[in-house]
């Protein structure tokens, strides 16, 4: 579940006011809102950094209640920070989400890396992962219509987003380094599971990306698992799907409904794949 907390798209009754207090409040309201409706239906919580680094330190204060929260609701934290710097500074971004060794302190179980500055950029996240029991993905092949500017050019005839998934199998063989794969991208994910079949993939692109739960299974590991999908704003706000603009007094059941079908139709893809 993907909790990417749009102020302009709140339900009215989670906002008291456009201060910087309030349009706080409003996105650990709508966090908290989010994990009573779903922590039944999803395995991980995936927040968006972005939409609460925006709002400076009280921002960022809701991002770590709503972490803690899910957290103790037994569900893992994927969080989307798509960091991609080097040397000390990746070594303080990943002691930000992971905390220092011997810290208690952990924000997220997994964080989103960009590779594009080589293993500089990934291997501080992948070790201090490995000593506090928490993950990376990689960004490898994702759903955004630019992705083709990089991704699909050519390095010894074969595209770089394949360059990526061998640079995954050296730097982490037994397959402990995650990859963000979009399923949008449906002709693309079985030969991307054929060069990484022990690895697990992080799927964005399902739902208002135009990515469905049967393009996504089709990246399914030998065991019929392997596989984390991402749906974020068709659920969250799911009556934008409907063309409603302004959330609905029923907005609560139309989310709950949403998560109900996305995991059943999750379930039943996975299902006819084996």
């Amino acid at each position: 579940m993907g909790i990417d907390p749009r102020l302009a798209w709140m339900p009215d009754e989670l906002s008291s006011g456009d201060g910087p207090d309030e349009r706080a409040l409003a996105l650990e309201r709508f966090g908290f809102e989010i994990l009573d409706l779903v922590s039944d239906q999803a395995a991980c919580v995936k927040p968006q950094s972005a939409f609460f680094e925006r709002e400076g330190w009280r921002g960022v204060r809701a991002l770590e209640r709503i972490c803690a929260e899910a957290r103790r609701r037994g569900l893992l934290v994927i969080g989307d920070v798509k960091r991609g710097d080097i040397g000390s500074t990746a070594q303080a971004y990943a002691e930000a989400a992971f905390g220092r060794d011997g810290s208690e302190d952990i924000l997220f179980d997994a964080v989103t890396v960009n590779p594009y500055m080589g293993r500089d950029a990934v291997l501080p996240f992948y070790e201090l992962g490995q000593r506090r029991g928490c993950g990376v993905f990689v960004l490898m092949r994702t759903s955004n219509p630019g992705a083709e500017d990089l991704q699909n050019c050519l390095i010894d005839g074969r595209p770089l987003y394949e360059r990526v998934a061998a640079l995954l199998r050296e730097w982490a063989p037994k397959g402990d380094l995650g990859a963000v794969v979009g399923a949008t991208r449906p002709e693309e994910l079985e030969s991307v599971r054929q060069m990484l079949p022990d690895h697990w993939f992080l799927l964005p692109g399902v739902g208002a990306q135009g990515g469905t739960m049967s393009q996504a299974a089709r990246s399914v590991d030998a065991k019929g698992s392997g596989i984390l999908v991402n749906v974020s704003r068709s659920i969250g706000h799911a009556w934008r799907t409907r063309g409603r603009e302004t959330a609905p007094a029923d907005w609560r059941d139309e989310v709950r409904a949403a998560a109900m079908a996305y995991r059943r139709d999750l379930e039943e893809a996975i299902e006819a794949r084996s």
